[in-house]
Parts: C-alpha cells; sequence; structure tokens
C-alpha cells in the first residue's frame, strides 16, 4: 500500500479530483504459475524506451549535480552487460533551456556512435510523456518496455521475462513494477502504476494513443498527475493493470532512503541507479 504520506505528490493529484469516477476496474499480480521463455523476444520487435531529464530532480539524487548524466551512464553500462534481444534503445529527452552542455555533449556522442536513438521533445507528461512519444514517432515495434533512467535492469533476458509474463496476463494493457492495488478507501480505491517501469504492446498503444493527454509539466517540479493520468488511460479502456510481484520484488528510491515493496526475499528485475554501485 502507497504511503501517501512519504509521497505527498500522489496526495495532492487524487485531492485535486483525478481520483473521482468509478471505482477500480481490474489489477492483477501475474500469477507464479506463469512460465518464463527466455527466447521469445527473438521472436518479435522490441522497443526499450528510457525516460531521462537533465535538469534537477527530488531529493537523494544529488550525484547529478556533480555528473547530469550519471544515472544514464550507468543505465547504458548494464544494458551492454545483460544478455537481451532489444531491437531499440531510444532516449527521450525532453526540452530543458538550462540543459547542461556536458548532457548536450554526451547525448551527441551516443547518437553518433549508435548506442541509442535521441528523441527530443516538449516537456510534458514527464517519463509518462516521453512513453507515449515513443510510440508516436516509433509505432513498428512489437512491444515497448518502457524505463526511467534511474531504474536499472538486473537479469540476464529481461526483456524476454517481460514478454513472457505479459503474454500470460489476461486482457493485461500495462505490466509494470508495482500496482498500488489498495489506495484509501476515500479516494474510492481506484489502482495506479505507482513504479511504473513495465511492459506494454503495439496492438494496446494503437488502441490507446490519441487517449494520452498531458499538460505542460513545469522544469523544476515534480506532480503525480502524469503518473495516475497514464495508468488510468489504459483502465479507462477496458485494459487491465499487472504487476509481477509473485516473480520479483519492487524497489523503490524515495528521498534518500530504500524501500522495498512486496516480497523482499525475491531478486528485483530494476534496481535504483541510486544504489547501484
Amino acid at each position: 500500500m502507497t504511503d501517501y504520506n512519504v509521497n505527498p505528490a500522489i496526495r495532492a493529484a487524487l485531492d485535486g479530483g483525478y481520483q473521482k469516477g468509478d471505482p477500480a476496474r481490474f489489477c492483477y499480480s501475474v500469477p507464479k504459475t506463469a512460465l518464463i521463455d527466455n527466447e521469445c523476444s527473438k521472436t518479435c520487435k522490441t522497443n526499450y524506451v528510457i525516460a531521462t531529464w537533465s535538469g534537477p530532480r527530488r531529493a537523494g539524487n544529488e550525484i547529478l549535480e556533480a555528473d547530469s548524466t550519471s544515472y544514464l551512464k550507468k543505465h547504458l553500462k548494464m544494458l551492454e552487460t545483460l544478455n537481451h534481444h532489444l531491437d531499440q534503445i531510444t532516449i527521450c529527452v525532453p526540452d530543458n533551456e538550462l540543459e547542461p552542455t556536458a548532457f548536450s555533449q554526451y547525448l551527441e556522442v551516443l547518437e553518433k556512435e549508435g548506442r541509442g536513438k535521441i528523441l527530443r521533445r516538449p516537456n510534458c507528461g514527464q517519463s509518462y510523456g516521453s512513453w507515449v512519444e515513443s510510440y508516436k514517432r516509433f509505432s513498428e515495434f512489437d512491444y515497448y518496455i518502457f524505463v526511467e533512467d534511474d531504474y536499472l535492469p538486473q537479469k540476464n533476458h529481461f526483456d524476454s521475462i517481460l514478454i513472457s509474463l505479459f503474454r500470460a496476463s489476461n486482457n493485461c494493457g500495462y505490466l509494470c513494477t508495482r500496482v498500488d492495488k489498495y489506495p484509501p478507501t476515500n479516494y474510492n480505491g481506484r489502482p495506479h502504476a505507482a513504479i511504473s517501469n513495465g511492459i506494454t504492446s503495439k496492438e494496446v498503444l494503437s488502441d490507446l494513443i490519441k487517449s494520452f493527454k498531458y499538460g505542460a509539466t513545469s522544469a523544476h517540479s515534480y506532480a503525480a498527475t502524469p503518473q495516475l493520468e497514464f495508468s488510468w488511460t489504459f483502465l479507462d479502456a477496458g485494459y487491465w493493470l499487472y504487476d509481477y510481484a509473485n516473480h520479483y520484488s519492487a524497489p523503490y528510491f524515495h528521498v534518500g532512503k530504500l524501500q522495498t515493496y512486496g516480497n523482499a526475499q525475491l531478486p528485483p528485475l530494476f534496481y535504483p541507479a541510486q544504489l547501484a554501485k
């Protein structure tokens, strides 16, 4: 259950009316019996979409003050270490008039070396706006793995793992690290992707793409409304939200502290970059 005192942005969004309307549709954890096919990503096309940001972030991310590219470097290094069959790595970069020169230069090097496709876009919708825009620009893939730059994949064949779990989930719109299934009852109990790194398909996105809407986002503040809007777009269309809590733990880094949701004895599929060595 989300601690709304720890995450005041979620509380502010909900208080602003984003929880009104129908109560929760359907959300589940992928069954323990779901089988993993480590080779399934070979037979489909997958776009791995990293949402990054060159500006200031919340407390606990002071490392970026010294090197604004730190998380992105760690992320790409991990991708180069693990076994996978990704067809494209897309790095989404919202506009920032104060973008550090070192960050801009690093992106140029990445693109020149062919280590990622750089997608620049207007600053709206935070990570969720980046993920949606990646489908608008590159709609030819079968699956889209959506990740924030400060969560690093941990397992070989993570792409096949996600595809297998997605396929095993009936009527799945979005499979993420953790769905908050039990928000406070005074908010009508509507769920959302609380730790939202995850996967969806071309079939789902093509059905929903005109329904995603985001307003302008301040370059120097964080708001939870894009996260809620992203989740509820799937629910409003009749799809279900899933998480993989029966298979992997859900570590979360917030204001300098690690919180682990789900079964802490299970390994993580993604781990906070702030704590990665």
